[in-house]
């Protein structure tokens, strides 16, 4: 994504990049005790609205109205069909492409039963820098390795491990595949904690309503949703999401719920996802 949706939670859209290794971003101590704000996480009940089906699906990024980036997503369910795996391509294109070169390759995996994750990789390819992530997901939190696959570089050893102790975390594929599993009447306000590649984030989405939206890949009755965001800081206090202003996105209302369009608030302007295709591999229910 967007991250999406945001910057695809809602977004399985452009990934958050992860953050460049310090001493003070290695392997922190857990929370004695869970943070106040624990108290406005949604209860984890998943609703009863079918899984998604599996399916390949094309967007476009724009930024202030042009082309920024392109985003491929596919979902598939391999083997005996316990997983459902996310793998997302994510190139920036255009204008933007020279202010800000970015190939990323992010897959979640995640159990198709309880939407939890059980990890996630991600591998980023700028500018400047090439770095890979990896997080694994228990029921405690989430551990994040980092590595710096910088050409040139002499040490490419893997950072140290930093855990994050806050049970109950999602990634963004799961926030999005628990959300559109629920009833999404008009009004229902649902409060998640999920993982980036990065940080630990947490993310309140609200039913606004629904209608019509038209995208390239055609006209769809969908929910809108809003989106906002908040960081889980080195403390464990919340702190504002910098750069960030607002988001919205937009699934299609019909047994399949994808994520139709999306659009975020940036201190960059705005930027805008939308679906341009998508491709049903499996029979429709």
């Amino acid at each position: 994504m967007l991250a999406f949706l945001a910057t695809s939670l809602f977004l399985a859209a452009l990934p958050v990049p992860a953050p460049a290794a310090s001493p003070d971003s290695i392997a922190s101590p857990a929370p004695v005790t869970l943070p106040a704000w624990y108290s406005r996480l949604s209860p984890d009940v998943p609703g009863t609205f079918p899984p998604p089906r599996l399916y390949s699906a094309n967007y476009r990024v724009a930024w202030s109205g042009l082309e920024a980036a392109r985003v491929d997503t596919e979902v598939t369910s391999p083997g005996d069909g316990a997983q459902i795996r996310t793998s997302v391509h994510a190139s920036t294109t255009g204008m933007a492409r020279t202010l800000y070169k970015l190939d990323a390759v992010h897959l979640s995996v995640i159990d198709r039963r309880t939407f939890r994750p059980q990890y996630l990789d991600q591998t980023e390819h700028g500018s400047h820098k090439d770095t890979s992530t990896h997080v694994d997901f228990t029921a405690d939190g989430a551990t994040r390795s980092n590595r710096d696959l910088t050409r040139g570089k002499t040490d490419d050893a893997p950072h140290k491990p930093r855990h994050f102790a806050y049970p109950g975390l999602f990634d963004m594929e799961g926030v999005l595949l628990e959300l559109r599993s629920l009833p999404l009447a008009v009004g229902d306000e649902k409060t998640y904690l999920f993982m980036t590649s990065g940080s630990p984030y947490l993310a309140t989405v609200k039913v606004l309503g629904r209608e019509t939206v038209h995208v390239r890949a055609g006209g769809f009755p969908s929910i809108r949703c809003s989106l906002q965001l908040e960081k889980v800081g080195k403390n464990g206090s919340l702190e504002p999401r910098k750069g960030f202003k607002s988001g919205e996105a937009w699934l299609s209302d019909d047994a399949n719920r994808l994520l139709i369009k999306a659009q975020t608030d940036l201190f960059i302007g705005a930027v805008s996802l939308e679906l341009e295709t998508v491709k049903f591999t499996d029979p429709a229910r």
